[in-house]
Formats: C-alpha cells, structure tokens, sequence
C-alpha cells in the first residue's frame, strides 16, 4: 500500500531528505519552491543550508517580484523527483497535475488517447453507442443537451473553458434515445442479472444499459465537446467510476478511494479548505447510497459516512482517459481546477457532488 506525499509535507520529514534536496537543486530552483510557501516549510530549509547558501536562497526569495507559476511547478516537481530517490520514498505516491487548464483540454481533445478496454462488461459481446458512427448524431447530441438542461443534469462545462462533457445514449437497435437522468436512474437499479451475487456488485460493476423495448443491452458513451464533439469516451456511473479506479489502483496494491478507510469522512469530523461554509454540502453528497461500498459496515457506521476523499491524482490516470473524464464529470465544479492542478489531496476535497 503506498502513501501520497503533498509539498505540505515537507514540514515533517527528517533533516535528512531536506539536505538532500537542496544538494541536488540549485538555489534558484529552491527559491522557486519556496515561493508563497509557508514560514514552517522556508524555516526546515533555512537550518539545513549553508551560510552562505542561506543568504543567497534569501536574496532570491527577496527578489521573486512577478510571480511564476510554471517555474513554480516545475521546481515542485524536481524536487519530488530527489525525494522519489529516497530508499524511504520509493513506494510513495506523489502530488502530480496538469501544467495548466489548457494543458488538461489538450490532452481531453487529443486526437489519440491510450486505447482502453470496455469497463463493466462480461459474457456475450455488448455493442456500444459510438457517437461518430450513429445517423443523424448532431441532432441526437442537441436533444441530449436539451434533456439535461431541462432536467438540470447531465453537462458539465468546466470552469473558465467552453469545453463540456455530455452524455450520449443512443440504442444501437431502435435509436431511443436516454438522458442523463434516464440513465442515472437505471444504474441505480439495473435490471437483474444472476451473473452478479449481489444487487450492490451489480451497481458497481455493470456498466451496461438497457433499452427494454429492444430487450438490448448496450454502452453509453461521454462526449467532450468544445465547439464541435471532439472525442469520446465510455459514460460510466458514479459508484462505476469509483469502482473502476480503485480496481485500477489495486492491481499494483495501492488503495484509494473508498479503499482507504482514512478517506471517509463521517458527519462529525468533515473539514473542507476549498469550500465556503454553506456550499460544503455539496462535497458531501454522494447520489447513490455509500452504503453500497460498506457492506461489511455495522448500520451505525454506515449512517455517519457522509462522504469519500478524493486522493487520486488525474495525472496518475492519463493511461485511462475514460476514467479522467468520468471523474472530472462528477467533481464539484468549484473543485475541478483542484482537481486539473492536483491539489485535491492538500485540499482535502471529497469525490463527487450533486448536480445543481
């Protein structure tokens, strides 16, 4: 099981490791870290430095007048490179993000992203809703939009961007189309399937949809669309995308998520920093019942979860665009730039929120 280590951080690690980072940076990078960083941090590196490197690191703080956040960056991810050296370190995950939001839309809109097998799917093949293979797609997409909209679910804009993710969900068969709250509605019930030992295993686990006038099972898709739908990717549910990225994480043995029981936040002790008061609500709220991932929780336990951290960095999923985009789609809007940055985790944000 491995660990995320954030630059806050830095305040607890030994003397040690700060040597060694500033043997391996020079001092201009270090300033660069340091800079806006709090007192605690400055002071572990100010008494493992030299005199005379100590008052040329000063000088260069002094000197920081138009503020840099690329060269920030870059710094901080130098300086996590020297402590992933570290015999101590090696098994630790570290903060990692996009350089900037349009950084993220250019790899959302890339022409070819890593080929991902279907999540979800077992048995007979399952033919999925592919939106630049369906007839008349640019009027189902404008039906789609209006179904959300009406409903007030189902596209996402991320903040400051004209990109949005939507639904599409078209029956390969009869050409019925399904919003957004059609099938959030179905997977939260599906239909039942022996294959599964368990109602909450099929929740999470089958991501098929069904048109019952076909008797048809198929997958939906995600579009990102910017102008015009530049690329898609499978629709998945919300407890589906947990899921799917923690069985993810879990092939090489490391637990996020709700695998992480430090990640549940309980109704007494919830302590957002990205958040106004009256709107942390809405990192709280998780559509379909927690109970679901609780299974071996006593009733008690499963009343107080409220919530789940978000300790997965989007970074870490670039292999797997379906799941960058499916977590992105059920973020909070106020909470994706954290999210893009990779400052979910000092931020303690939660996954998910509800759709206002």
């Amino acid at each position: 099981m491995q660990s995320v280590f954030i630059f806050e951080d830095l305040v607890y690690v030994k003397d040690e490791v700060i040597r060694a980072i500033a043997d391996q940076m020079s001092i201009g990078e270090l300033a660069w870290a340091l800079t806006r960083e709090n007192e605690h941090i400055r002071k572990h590196f100010f008494n493992n430095l030299s005199w005379d490197d100590l008052n040329l690191l000063k000088k260069k703080l002094h000197e920081v007048i138009t503020f840099d956040l690329q060269k920030k960056k870059a710094a901080h991810k130098k300086l996590f490179a020297v402590v992933g050296t570290l015999p101590e370190y090696r098994n630790v995950r570290f903060q990692q993000g996009f350089d900037s939001q349009e950084d993220f839309e250019g790899f959302l809109t890339k022409a070819s992203l890593p080929a991902e097998p279907v999540y979800g799917v077992s048995g007979a093949e399952t033919p999925v809703c592919r939106f630049f293979e369906t007839p008349d797609s640019g009027r189902l997409l404008q039906e789609t939009l209006a179904k959300n909209k009406a409903d007030g679910a189902g596209t996402l804009r991320l903040p400051n961007s004209a990109i949005q993710l939507v639904n599409f969900a078209v029956c390969p068969k009869c050409g019925r189309l399904f919003s957004f709250k059609e099938l959030a509605q179905y997977y939260a019930r599906p239909r039942p399937d022996s294959q599964y030992k368990a109602p909450a295993d099929q929740t999470r686990e089958d991501a098929r949809m069904f048109c019952s006038a076909c008797v048809l099972y198929f997958i939906p898709s995600l579009l990102v669309v910017g102008g015009k739908p530049e690329r898609e990717t499978q629709f998945l549910s919300r407890l589906q995308t947990m899921y799917f990225i923690e069985q993810h994480f879990a092939r090489r043995d490391v637990r996020v998520l709700s695998n992480n029981d430090e990640n549940f936040v309980r109704k007494d002790k919830f302590h957002t920093k990205s958040m106004p008061k009256e709107t942390a609500s809405v990192q709280l709220f998780l559509n379909n019942s927690i109970a679901a991932y609780t299974t071996e929780t006593p009733a008690a336990s499963k009343a107080l979860v409220k919530g789940i951290l978000n300790d997965v960095f989007l970074k870490e999923l670039e292999e797997k665009p379906a799941l960058v985009c499916n977590l992105v789609y059920y973020t909070p809007p106020a909470l994706i730039p954290n999210l893009i940055e990779g400052a979910n985790v000092a931020c303690s944000d939660a996954i998910f929120g509800v759709w206002q």
